[in-house]
């Protein structure tokens, strides 16, 4: 009988992947993952994944730090909010490098936070960006929520205009003390910061 000759450093297949797998999902990360369920007959030398915005991708590519067969997952970091990200694992080998077939995960969408000013009793309203002008001693009411519950600082406005670090907050400012310019801003943080901004102008021209 004669043994079969041992093949040659290069010869035999790429390694064969499956089952591209994700887990804990956020606006910029998310755990990725697949299967080696061969070498190809050569060792393993790098797995990991790649991700992209269109399918198959071969961008993006980053190595885990495993080289055996098997299942393996890492954190992907760095994705682009609101968006369908394509991704697969990948592995190489002496004679090449082989991919799972590719799956697909849409990230989280961002936070946001919105701040309305009105006239006393919640009518004509300004939002996000505006500015509302009221006349001398009219009442306003500045209102403002986050579409996640986390840390909102009020960095801008009047002492009496306070903001709490609650899921949407509302707050009033009545009879503001002032004949001019006053600007309400909110900043919010969660891993991504945001802010909301009105300005409220007192000049005797309500519009």
């Amino acid at each position: 009988t004669v043994s079969p000759a041992t093949p040659p450093p290069g010869s035999g297949d790429v390694p064969t992947l499956s089952n591209p797998t994700h887990s804990n999902v956020t606006q910029t990360s998310a755990l990725l993952g697949a299967t080696i369920s061969s070498d190809g007959g050569s060792p393993i030398l790098e797995r990991g994944t790649c991700w992209g915005l269109v399918p198959n991708p071969t961008t993006n590519c980053a190595p885990e730090g495993g080289i055996s067969v098997g299942v393996f997952s890492h954190v992907r970091s760095s994705l682009p909010p609101q968006e369908t990200i394509y991704y697969r694992g990948y592995a190489r080998n002496a004679v090449g490098t082989g991919y799972s077939s590719a799956n697909a995960v849409d990230t989280e969408v961002l936070p946001t936070v919105t701040m309305n000013l009105c006239t006393k009793g919640g009518t004509a309203c300004v939002t996000n960006g505006g500015t509302k002008h009221i006349y001398v001693g009219e009442d306003v009411e500045v209102t403002w929520i986050s579409s996640d519950a986390t840390s909102c600082t009020h960095v801008e406005g009047p002492s009496d205009f306070e903001v709490t670090n609650t899921f949407g907050t509302d707050d009033t400012v009545t009879e503001p003390p002032f004949n001019g310019t006053q600007v309400f801003r909110v900043a919010c943080t969660n891993g991504i910061a945001r802010e909301a901004v009105v300005t409220l102008v007192t000049d005797g021209n309500a519009r």
